[in-house]
């Protein structure tokens, strides 16, 4: 029988606030973390979801060579929820060559790179900033650990792949405690990139909603210890990952499988690998990215696998879509609904398109809520559910 795994510690930095308490605040008031954006360089109106801390803030003088947005608002998120501490902790208990590091980006550094072309330069600091695998090595660093490590990046389903990868890793035995963690930061690339595609709104995001004009870009970094679980663990409250699952439907670059094929699957697959059926899910956090196509897939999803009462809300609203870092920022704020008894609502919402039947909740509804579902579907149709529940 496979062990069962907790998360034991969590921290996360987005739009919606600069760490766990901060995040549960905005989410309690209903308050969004998206604003005009104010980029010189970007020449049309939409909605970002910006770390507003990382104006101010410096890496550390010891990583100056690894200075660049990602890393910066990556040092800021393991400094907060005194993560770095806790991973002392860990370290202690299992020595930091056996604590394995699973990561995930999709932007990277890559601002450092768009900076020095419009400087007509080059970036001399590639394989510290821009270069993928630099996130691991610099977290790798900054934590003292030496173990293995691993980079992922599958689009905006990278960072609940980690998650998976993670959890198989110390399913196999290979380990009794694993760190995974996301830094996805904001860069000219993504905005123009997602314009280019018609799939940003002029307006904060609106998922469901049936006037959407597409997605809020933002930025987050998100961390978790995921352990073991033992014998001391049977009578506490604490929340386990009970499931996930995966697909590669391939459909498109960048459009979703018309009937929700690859959706479908990896839900499913997440369900019997958690060893539930719908009805034991209280409540799904969606992909929920607001563009035309991806509700209307997903509302397909749902529509086909859970009944009319489960409730479902995306809470991209509040922190934009943060793409490879959605996965981890979710499920963490799956970890709070079941916390605090709360399915969060839909910011931005007003009225649902008629045209999808999902139980999609507007606002913030008291609820028990045990088990959660949390969607991460990615460009390529790379998709990735995970299942989290207390025990």
């Amino acid at each position: 029988m496979k062990p069962e795994i907790k998360i034991s510690s969590a921290t996360l930095v987005s739009a919606l606030g600069c760490g766990i308490d901060a995040t549960l605040k905005s989410l309690l008031e209903f308050k969004s973390g998206l604003k005009p954006q104010n980029y010189s360089q970007v020449d049309f109106e939409t909605y970002l979801g910006e770390v507003k801390e990382l104006k101010s803030y410096q890496i550390d003088d010891d990583y100056k060579k690894s200075d660049c947005r990602n890393n910066r608002l990556t040092q800021l998120c393991l400094n907060t929820d005194n993560f770095k501490q806790k991973v002392e902790g860990i370290k202690q208990k299992y020595g930091s060559d056996n604590i394995p590091l699973f990561l995930a980006t999709s932007t990277s550094g890559i601002t450092t790179t768009e900076q020095a072309y419009q400087n007509n330069s080059k970036n001399d600091n590639y394989q510290n900033t821009h270069q993928f695998f630099s996130l691991a090595k610099f977290v790798s660093s900054y934590l003292n650990i030496n173990s293995h490590m691993s980079l992922i990046s599958t689009a905006c389903s990278s960072s609940a792949k980690a998650v998976v990868s993670a959890m198989e890793y110390i399913q196999a035995g290979l380990s009794d405690v694993a760190i995974v963690g996301v830094c996805d930061s904001l860069c000219l690339t993504t905005i123009y990139g997602f314009h280019s595609l018609g799939l940003l709104s002029a307006q904060k995001c609106a998922p469901w909603d049936e006037n959407r004009g597409g997605t809020s870009l933002g930025e987050a970094a998100a961390f978790l210890i995921l352990e073991k679980c033992d014998d001391n663990d049977k009578n506490k409250e604490i929340i386990k990952i009970k499931g996930f699952g995966e697909s590669v439907d391939g459909f498109h670059m960048s459009t979703p499988h018309p009937d929700a094929l690859g959706a479908k699957l990896a839900i499913n697959s997440a369900l019997d690998n958690a060893g539930l059926s719908a009805c034991d899910v209280d409540y799904i956090n969606l992909h929920g990215t607001a563009t035309a196509i991806n509700d209307k897939t997903e509302d397909l999803a749902i529509k086909n696998i859970f009944s009319n009462d489960t409730m479902a809300s995306s809470t991209k609203g509040g922190s934009g879509h943060t793409l490879a870092a959605s996965g981890i920022v979710e499920l963490i704020i799956c970890m709070l609904s079941i916390q605090n008894n709360m399915a969060f609502g839909t910011m931005n919402t007003t009225k649902i398109d008629k045209e999808l039947s999902a139980n999609i909740i507007l606002k913030n509804t008291p609820a028990a809520i045990n088990t959660t579902l949390s969607n991460s579907f990615g460009f390529g149709g790379n998709n990735c559910c995970l299942i989290l529940g207390s025990s």
